[in-house]
């Protein structure tokens, strides 16, 4: 054998082992993310894997940077997506400083919980470049499909013995099988709904059944208004190879609004002023003219972070007695997405982050040109979180993660896409 021969031979081997390398650190994530909320029981620490995920964006990007040597091209579409969130996090920090409801250390915390979801998707992409990790590969597929078998027995014997003892929806009792609540089993079926179709092949079509069966037993209208969406994905987007258009969406925004009328009626309009979804997205509309145009800063309202360091702004809008947000309650201060947003961002933030969204929604259109897959996988996750956002803290859940994960491996292989057939 001649030295090139050798040479080549020891690059093809080199190929092979990265990426038999990918393929096993793609399997781990995807086992860590389907059952992180399972293994925080046993192992805490697994609770922050989505932040840890989302600030591995930082030192990728600089060793991309490095790598460049410090000059990098940065297409319009990702500066425009980069440029609309800065400002949104920018104008929160504004708030924070200006009116300073929380001190500065639980303002940090929620600002990183605010840039979480785009790091991740971040993350994700520099994980493609460098081939740390491979969504699309049959060892990927394979566990895919074990874990969704895996779910629906457990799904079975659930209802064979009648393990859950969740909330009577629709006249059946909600079913979160192995992990703390309906929302994330429902996260956990829009991650594997994303990988299954992204590695979509003619034998897919009992696995999206039995995910939207999964859906369906969450009875959470939020899950099952996706699992539909879910399904129009696959048979109109992937098998029949159609393109959605605004009647589509019209169409599909009309048909959701009628699956979860029952609770919308329910929460806005029957607890009116008494709810704490109600109650919220009517304060925050108050606090967005009341401190317009930055808000209110980061830990002052409708979040996690916001009921640790109980903020001042409950008292100042007399909502420190409520039964549900109160001080001594705190149960549901995460209960919607939006109020958070108007009234920590205020207005202009508002504005900007509807702006990164158009932005995203703009970004996944055009992809039905170049990869029908990645652009029905992104919108299906796309209209999960939107629709998400009007029942939880959405896109700064940890249920988000693993769907950022699907958008950010979509986004980098659009661009390879794009770039092969500009």
């Amino acid at each position: 054998m001649s030295y090139k021969q050798l040479q080549k031979e020891m690059y093809i081997n080199r190929i092979k082992y990265k990426a038999s390398m990918s393929e096993i650190a793609t399997v781990l994530l995807l086992y860590l993310f389907v059952f992180q909320g399972t293994l925080i029981d046993w192992i805490p620490i697994v609770g922050y894997l989505d932040e840890l995920y989302a600030l591995a964006a930082v030192p990728l990007t600089m060793y991309w940077i490095w790598l460049k040597g410090g000059v990098i091209s940065v297409s319009k579409q990702s500066l425009r997506l980069t440029l609309c969130y800065m400002v949104f996090i920018l104008i929160g920090f504004l708030g924070s400083v200006i009116y300073q409801f929380q001190p500065i250390n639980y303002a940090v915390i929620d600002l990183l919980l605010n840039v979480k979801f785009p790091l991740a998707i971040l993350t994700t992409v520099w994980l493609t470049v460098f081939r740390i990790t491979e969504w699309r590969n049959e060892l990927v597929r394979k566990n895919v499909k074990g874990i969704i078998i895996f779910l629906m027995i457990l799904l079975v014997v659930d209802l064979a013995f009648g393990l859950s003892d969740g909330d009577v929806r629709y006249g059946f009792t909600s079913i979160d099988l192995i992990y703390h609540g309906t929302t994330y089993l429902a996260g956990v079926c829009v991650y594997l709904f994303g990988i299954l179709l992204l590695n979509h092949e003619n034998r897919c079509l009992p696995y999206v059944c039995i995910l939207f069966v999964l859906m369906l037993a969450t009875t959470r209208s939020k899950a099952i208004v996706s699992g539909v969406i879910w399904l129009f994905c696959y048979f109109w987007i992937i098998k029949k190879k159609k393109h959605i258009k605004i009647f589509h969406m019209a169409i599909g925004g009309l048909a959701g609004v009628f699956l979860a009328w029952q609770q919308i009626y329910y929460y806005y309009i029957q607890l009116a002023g008494h709810s704490a979804r109600s109650v919220l997205t009517l304060t925050a509309v108050e606090i967005a003219k009341d401190y317009f145009p930055v808000g209110t800063g980061y830990g002052t309202f409708a979040n996690y972070v916001s009921g640790i360091n109980y903020s001042p702004v409950y008292y100042l809008y007399d909502l420190h007695n409520h039964g549900e947000i109160g001080v001594n309650a705190r149960k549901f201060l995460s209960d919607t997405f939006w109020p958070m947003i108007l009234a920590q961002n205020g207005l202009f933030g508002t504005i900007f982050f509807l702006l990164f969204l158009l932005q995203l929604l703009i970004i996944i259109d055009k992809m039905h040109h170049y990869d029908i897959r990645l652009y029905a996988v992104c919108l299906g996750s796309f209209a999960y979180l939107l629709i998400s956002s009007m029942a939880e803290s959405a896109f700064v859940h940890p249920s988000s993660i693993p769907v950022a994960i699907t958008l950010g491996f979509a986004l980098s292989s659009y661009k390879d896409s794009w770039r092969k057939n500009k």
